[in-house]
């Protein structure tokens, strides 16, 4: 039953990974002018607009957790949001002559998220201590952020270096935490998988 449940979740996570990375390819190459023209001239517009999409997408994925398929409607909606925030991402840095860069990431976070993943499968290791800390670091990194917007130099320099290895840190340990919790404290039910596949969504595209 156990088994069950983890094949539901990592097969929905698979799937919305490969749609990003689906959405990336497409907006890196034939759609590159488009997207690169309107961030351009729009930026605001992409930022906050995504930023609110975001928001509502996540609303929709608590309030509809137990209730199908309003769930999966809103793991669709965050799905695609994110997926386009990751081929805006990739359009800019294809732009900019740095394509291989992009390609060199995903290969990493791909090697990052498979290795976590079977380390805390096969550990024995109690990994139930990170959830205390998790929250706090995430809405330090989440204040960080929101700040960032408004004064953009946060993220620049030594200090926007060092906030993004700590972020690398917290979303390596949510990946690991969230691993933890499906393999060994979930249980299989309809209204479980989807604040999981959720974090996990989240962590492997934060990386």
């Amino acid at each position: 039953m156990r088994l069950g449940f983890i094949r539901k979740v990592y097969g929905i996570v698979a799937c919305q990974v490969m749609a990003t990375a689906v959405t990336a390819a497409l907006c890196a190459g034939p759609l590159r002018p488009t997207i690169v023209g309107f961030v351009v001239h729009w930026p605001s517009a992409f930022k906050w607009g995504s930023l609110l999409a975001t928001g509502l997408a996540l609303l929709i994925c608590h309030v509809g957790k137990n209730s199908y398929p309003v769930n999966f409607l809103g793991l669709g909606f965050l799905t695609a949001v994110m997926s386009l925030d990751v081929g805006v991402m990739a359009a800019v840095a294809s732009a900019m002559g740095m394509g291989a860069v992009v390609a060199q990431a995903a290969i990493i976070t791909a090697a990052l998220v498979t290795g976590l993943t079977i380390y805390t499968f096969r550990s024995k290791r109690d990994f139930s201590f990170l959830g205390a800390a998790l929250w706090p670091l995430m809405f330090g990194l989440f204040a960080f952020s929101l700040l960032s917007c408004f004064f953009p130099s946060l993220h620049t320099g030594i200090l926007g270096l060092i906030v993004s290895f700590a972020g690398a840190a917290i979303f390596c340990a949510y990946l690991v935490y969230d691993t933890w919790r499906i393999a060994n404290e979930l249980q299989a039910s309809g209204a479980a998988h989807s604040p999981n596949t959720i974090w996990q969504l989240i962590s492997t595209i934060q990386l």
